[in-house]
């Protein structure tokens, strides 16, 4: 099946430091969604699925958020850890179309295995989790450029989310680095059904080029392979 669509987002954190690598602040959301269609693989039409927000949807959102952040490097860690958490409510009475919560857990931590990182393992574990009428379109999904990869963003999606990644990343030449990825995680509609369902897994290996010496930026290239699916990503800056 193909879903066209037209999309806006925005989202917004503004963090004030409390203390050491310590950062809090509000959170603000606002994404819509419209002129969804639906295509059978041979382009013919389909009729709309009976799913929370299959016409759209508009969601408006206002939470707050915790971090702890001891990276060396924002854009291409080679030590520390980052631990961000935060819960989001999204009402119809601040210009949205459905009432529901989400939280997050990302945890992430860098362990260099040679001077400067040249060699590094980097780790992530992520929870996301949503209660109420939350549109199909904002389900917490497996897949996508950041962690999953192989699997199309969106071909697993609940309620509930948890996937865990690492990474090693490793200098070639120059500003080129190699990395070997691999991933598992899985959801479900309660957080107990994530273990109980399908756990699912990917790995793949990739390429980095640093744009601008001594800054870190880095130009990604990645192939992933997931259990019914491959993927070919080129983005800028490191996938955690």
């Amino acid at each position: 099946m193909r879903i066209e669509y037209v999309s806006f987002s925005l989202n917004q954190k503004i963090y004030r430091r409390l203390g050491e690598n310590l950062f809090t602040g509000p959170v603000f959301e606002f994404s819509r969604q419209y002129s969804l269609e639906f295509f059978e693989t041979s382009g013919d039409p389909l009729p709309r699925p009976d799913i929370e927000g299959g016409g759209g949807h508009r969601s408006t959102g206002l939470g707050w958020a915790l971090a702890y952040d001891s990276r060396d490097n924002t854009l291409s860690p080679s030590s520390g850890a980052y631990i961000e958490t935060g819960v989001t409510g999204y009402s119809k009475t601040i210009v949205g179309s459905h009432n529901y919560t989400s939280a997050e857990l990302d945890i992430r931590k860098y362990i260099p295995f040679s001077r400067k990182g040249r060699t590094l393992l980097a780790l992530q574990g992520v929870s996301r989790n949503t209660w109420g009428r939350v549109p199909a379109q904002k389900l917490p999904a497996l897949g996508g450029r950041e962690i999953m990869r192989g699997y199309y963003e969106g071909r697993y999606r609940d309620k509930h989310l948890a996937a865990v990644q690492a990474e090693l990343r490793s200098h070639i030449s120059g500003r080129v680095r190699g990395v070997l990825f691999a991933s598992a995680g899985g959801v479900g509609s309660a957080p107990g059904d994530i273990f109980r369902n399908r756990v699912r897994y990917s790995g793949g290996l990739g390429l980095r080029y640093m744009l601008i010496p001594g800054n870190g930026g880095n130009l990604r290239f990645d192939y992933g392979w997931g259990g019914e699916s491959s993927g070919f990503y080129i983005t800028f800056g490191e996938a955690f």
